[in-house]
């Protein structure tokens, strides 16, 4: 018998999947041979988005390839890491307009002080690259509205990561959290 929090579980994935399917095929990643990549610049790398960074690098056909961050310590902490993953030596930069100007780039992963979530996305997408936003995608509702009506004026996708929400209890990490 399934119960109503399995069948909203699965409703919503085939709900999302439905969604999204006439728009993958738009995105880079998905066109042409299974051997391309997308390079991504990540901006914002001292605590979440080193992490991020870290594990974007380590995903078939994903590069970083431009790291960013207003401590100069920590864009060269991130590139030597990511290079020590994966052989390749990201640029670097300490100011994200300099970043985005790279033509090279496809996407934006952004985990910056929550403050700066919003005016990095909205001007990664009027550079015209994706963006991987952390939560919270913005400060306040009228920024996530600018967000919104950015996308789709710019057709870029933006992406809001909200991990660790839907946990079912008894997991590790959930059941961590509750001791």
């Amino acid at each position: 018998m399934t119960n109503r929090r399995d069948f909203l579980k699965s409703t919503s994935l085939i709900g999302a999947g439905a969604l999204l399917a006439p728009y993958l095929s738009a995105m880079p990643f998905f066109k042409g041979s299974p051997n391309e990549k997308v390079v991504i610049g990540a901006v914002g790398t001292n605590s979440r988005g080193f992490f991020v960074a870290r594990m974007f690098a380590k995903l078939p056909n994903v590069e970083v390839g431009f790291v960013c961050d207003v401590d100069s310590n920590v864009v060269e902490k991130t590139i030597a890491d990511i290079e020590k993953t994966t052989g390749k030596k990201p640029k670097g930069y300490t100011d994200i307009r300099k970043m985005l100007e790279e033509k090279d780039m496809d996407a934006i992963l952004v985990a910056t002080p929550d403050h700066w979530h919003a005016p990095a996305a909205l001007m990664g997408v009027q550079a015209g690259k994706h963006v991987y936003l952390e939560k919270p995608c913005s400060h306040n509702p009228a920024e996530g509205e600018i967000l919104v009506e950015a996308s789709a004026k710019y057709n870029k996708l933006i992406q809001m990561g909200s991990q660790r929400r839907s946990f079912p209890v008894g997991t590790p990490m959930r059941a961590n959290l509750l001791v």
